[in-house]
Formats: C-alpha cells, sequence, structure tokens
C-alpha cells in the first residue's frame, strides 16, 4: 500500500516538474535573437541540402553537419539585467 502511494507521489512530481520546465523553456525561446555568422553564401562553401542533425550525448547538444551557421543569443529583459563590477 505504501508503495503505491509513493508511486502516486513520485508520477504526480514528475508531472509537475515536466510542466514547470515546459514553461521556463517556453520563456526561454521568447528571449533569444538568432543571429547569421555570413550574410548570404558561406565563404569557400560547397552548395548542398541541409543535412543538419542534432544529438543528445551524455547531456551535451551536439550538432553536426550545419550547412548554415548562427549565433543564437539568450537575451533578457532590460528589468533583470544585473551588472556586476
Amino acid at each position: 500500500m505504501r508503495k503505491e502511494m509513493y508511486k502516486s507521489i513520485l508520477k504526480k512530481y514528475k508531472e509537475l516538474l515536466s510542466l514547470f520546465s515546459f514553461i521556463l523553456l517556453s520563456f526561454a525561446v521568447l528571449a533569444q535573437t538568432i543571429i547569421p555568422l555570413y550574410k548570404g553564401r558561406v565563404p569557400n562553401s560547397i552548395a548542398g541540402p541541409n543535412l543538419e542533425i542534432s544529438d543528445t550525448i551524455k547531456g551535451h547538444i551536439i550538432i553536426r553537419k550545419v550547412s548554415t551557421p548562427t549565433l543564437t543569443a539568450y537575451i533578457p529583459e532590460k528589468e533583470k539585467v544585473m551588472v556586476l563590477l
């Protein structure tokens, strides 16, 4: 009986954690700026299809076969910026 109760509590905890994570990620996506590294074609590039592949290995995101490189800046709102000197 106790085991079932713990399983139920753990399931609810996981659901709440998933919902909370989704909400945080949604806000993070809104605060990003994508900057292309090159205007037009990449110098000395070979034309081909965009075959970009994204994997997660040991908790790290690995992106391969990038044909259009970009830089993504996660810029906070002005009210939330803290400057440390």
